[in-house]
């Protein structure tokens, strides 16, 4: 299945051709987790990236559907 995912922050540079309109069409198993999507994308747990599916904020252990809109917001540190 398919899910289309939108990257913010510096996380959207990991992709030579990352368009920021349209984000990436990413291909998952069925029964795919958040985290297992955060994985594929080589986003680690360390990096405390915060995760919206649809418009609202998920955990890692959410599953995902296939269309699902995913934006993953690259978090913030320092003063």
């Amino acid at each position: 299945m398919r899910v289309r995912v939108k990257l913010f922050g510096l996380l959207g540079r990991r992709f030579p051709d990352y368009d920021l309109e349209k984000g990436l069409e990413v291909e998952v198993p069925e029964g795919a987790r958040i985290g297992e999507l955060l994985a594929r994308l080589e986003i680690s747990n360390n990096e405390d990236a915060v995760v919206t599916v649809n418009g609202l904020v998920q955990k890692t252990d959410r599953t995902l559907k296939h269309r699902d809109l995913v934006y993953i917001f690259q978090s913030v540190v320092g003063g």
